[in-house]
């Protein structure tokens, strides 16, 4: 009976240190919920559900990587667009420039 008792001693006192531990490596707090820690939970439940957290934040911070990107390539699209009607502006210009002074009706010295 006693080594029941102690080895459940042990055994909770471990689980507390792994989930210390937990934290400890960053883990955020929610990595191990208080209820399951009050719970009799093993130490390879505590990992289990530490990894799938873990997974879990991967795949939200993956998503949360591609909408960057896209927003980023969606930015880069619209500046391109930008130079190229800049670019198209000045072809204009040139195209004035070459005609005879007044037929554009526009006086550009550049």
């Amino acid at each position: 009976m006693f080594a029941d008792r102690h080895f459940a001693y042990d055994s909770r006192h471990a689980e507390q240190r792994l989930a210390k531990a937990l934290r400890g490596l960053g883990a955020p707090d929610q990595t191990v919920p208080a209820s399951i820690l009050d719970q009799d939970v093993s130490s390879r439940d505590l990992l289990q559900l530490a990894w799938d957290r873990a997974e879990r934040e991967i795949d939200e911070l993956q998503t949360e990587l591609r909408l960057l990107r896209q927003r980023h390539q969606e930015a880069e699209r619209r500046l391109l667009a930008r130079i190229a009607e800049r670019r198209l502006l000045q072809q204009t210009i040139l195209a004035y420039r070459g005609r005879p002074p007044g037929s554009a009706g526009v006086a550009v010295d550049v």
